[in-house]
This record gives C-alpha cells, sequence and structure tokens, in this order.
C-alpha cells in the first residue's frame, strides 16, 4: 500500500540508472541522458547519439530511452518505493521524454524482483534459436508483458504473412547496405573490440557464413568478422517473430512501445528464453507499410522481435556501456 511521500536517497536513484543504461538500444549507441535528485530521475534523449541515416525518424532512438526507462521504473519499485512515470513533461523541451517520481514507500513484488534479476543477464543474442515452438503459456506471458506497458505485441504465424515479414527484412537490408552513408555508418558503430563502451563488438556477433535460418539478421561484420562462439553452426532455425506495436506513433508511442519491448526482453530472459530485435523493415518506407499490412492497419508496428529456445548453454558477453557519471546530471 502507497504511504505519503518519502525521502529517497540519491543513490537509490543513480542506482536505478545504473540499471537503466544496461537495457538495449540500437547499435548500442546509447542515446540517453539523466538528471537525477529530490526523489525523481529525469530521462532526456541525446540527439549527439542519434543514427542520421538508419534512424533519421528518430523512432529507435525513442524506443531506446523507453527501454531504459522501463529499466529504472523497475529498479526504484524493487528498491521498495512506490513511482509514477510523467512522459513529455516540459512541452517545451521535446528531448525531456519522462520523468519518474516517488511518491511513497511500497512492497515490491516477486515479479518486478524477478524482472530486475533479469536485467543484469540480459542479452541481445544473434546466434541461432533451436527449431522448438513457444507454448501458448509462454505466448500468452509475453503478450501480458506487452499489455502492460500499454503495447500490443502479435506473432507472426501465419505462412504468408511470415513471408511478408521474410520480405520486408530484406528488402529493407537491401536498401540500406547500398547506401554508402548507411555503410559509414554501420562502420562507425560496429566491428568495436572487446571491451568499447558503446557500439556493436565483435563478441556480440556470431560468425556464421552459412546461417541456415528464414530471416536475415543485420551485418555487423562490415568491418571485422564476429568471435561470438557457436556451437550449433549446423542448427536449422524457423524463430518466433513478433511485431509490438502501438494505438498511435507520436512521440509518446514510440516511448511507450520501448517500455514494452524492455519489458517484454525482461520476461522473456527470466523465462529462459533468448531475444534480438529487428528495426531494418521500419527504416524504409516501403518495407514499413508491409508490416502495415501484416497488422491489418491496426496500429502502428514500432519494432520486430525475434524470440526463440537459445541452443547454445551460454549467454553472449555483455556489451559495453558508457560510464554512469557520463550519462547522469545532478538536479540543483
Amino acid at each position: 500500500m502507497n504511504g505519503p511521500p518519502v525521502f529517497v536517497d540519491d543513490e537509490v536513484l543513480r542506482d536505478a540508472v545504473a540499471l537503466a543504461v544496461r537495457a538495449p538500444s540500437i547499435h548500442n549507441t546509447q542515446p540517453w541522458k539523466f538528471r537525477l535528485g529530490y526523489g525523481r530521475i529525469e530521462l532526456y534523449a541525446d540527439l549527439s547519439r542519434q543514427l542520421p541515416i538508419a534512424d533519421d525518424s528518430g523512432r529507435a532512438m525513442f524506443v531506446s530511452c523507453g527501454a531504459a526507462l522501463v529499466f529504472a521504473r523497475l529498479a526504484v519499485q524493487n528498491a521498495g518505493f512506490a513511482v509514477s512515470t510523467h512522459r513529455t513533461p516540459d512541452p517545451t523541451n521535446p528531448n525531456h521524454l519522462a520523468t519518474l517520481s516517488v511518491s511513497g514507500t511500497d512492497t515490491p513484488d516477486p515479479q518486478t524482483a524477478a524482472l530486475v534479476a533479469a536485467a543484469a543477464i540480459r542479452r541481445t543474442d544473434r546466434r541461432p534459436f533451436l527449431n522448438r515452438s513457444l507454448d501458448e503459456q509462454t505466448l500468452a506471458v509475453l503478450d501480458a508483458a506487452a499489455v502492460n506497458e500499454g503495447a500490443i505485441l502479435q506473432q507472426v504465424t501465419d505462412h504468408y504473412e511470415r513471408r511478408e515479414v521474410i520480405v520486408a527484412v530484406g528488402l529493407a537490408d537491401a536498401v540500406e547496405t547500398a547506401d554508402r552513408d548507411y555503410q559509414y555508418e554501420m562502420r562507425r558503430w560496429s566491428g568495436r573490440a572487446e571491451g568499447s563502451p558503446d557500439g556493436v563488438p565483435v563478441t556480440a556477433v556470431p560468425h556464421i557464413p552459412q546461417r541456415r535460418s528464414d530471416v536475415e539478421l543485420r551485418d555487423f561484420e562490415l568491418t571485422a568478422p564476429g568471435t561470438l562462439p557457436v556451437n550449433a553452426t549446423g542448427q536449422t532455425e524457423r524463430p518466433a517473430m513478433f511485431l509490438l506495436a502501438t494505438d498511435g506513433d507520436e512521440p509518446t508511442d514510440r516511448l511507450r512501445a520501448g517500455e514494452a519491448l524492455g519489458r517484454v526482453l525482461l520476461t522473456a530472459t527470466h523465462l529462459g528464453l533468448a531475444a534480438s530485435p529487428y528495426t531494418q523493415p521500419l527504416e524504409v518506407p516501403h518495407t514499413m507499410q508491409l508490416l502495415h499490412r501484416i497488422l491489418g492497419d491496426y496500429g502502428q508496428p514500432q519494432i520486430l522481435l525475434r524470440i526463440g529456445w537459445p541452443a547454445e548453454t551460454s549467454r553472449p558477453p555483455a556489451t559495453g556501456r558508457r560510464p554512469i557519471d557520463a550519462v547522469i546530471e545532478q538536479l540543483r
């Protein structure tokens, strides 16, 4: 039960931000900044880290920041506090995306604790998955995670719709890789050495010359081959594909999509699943329309997800994050 407003030590808020920065972001760009103090955490978009070619609309930046927002909220709740979320709190500053405000004490529930624990071990997994379907109970739990954050998670099960997804991913990939500016941008953010504080390191990318899957993955090996070990190189996979969508496509919708993405990925991790997001077909207008058609023109697709049972027994290594002091400013 919520009590009256209480004093919150800034270390609680700082710890929440430390978990928030573990959220996934497009190409591990980490396009966020935080201000904290007086019982609140303010989240800002860092436009200097927006991808001007792959994410010229800013969709992926907002979704990435939304994932960080839900990670921070869960951390504060798990520390024993009630928290409210105010999105787009400052109409004069569009980069101020949300504010988390502590409103009192509360008893953390086991589900929140499980998701916070999952945040420490969650990884984007680009390796092949087992050719094993997700059961109805698992699908229901994943769906509930998205609904909890105001989004919908639609699995692409129809044969022809799955072909549309495959076509959308392939076409978007072809359009982007033919663009020299896109290639330059990819080279800037991929092929990083182990221990890099941002970008996609070679240790997070598997090198599979002949991948046996019906859905292509983005090529992160433009500058250097991946070094992530893969034992099941001959594994044939047909991963479950999901569209995560919102009712609208305003900045707050994209932010909510990121919150839903974060909760879905943490839920998948807690369930022992592996996952990797796709943004390519949402970066090209024509392929975006293909995704719209799959949704039946109901809702706005925000991200495509590949989820399945991992074929490997070990998780990919954690990708780097910038020092916490590089993304935090104290409220005065």
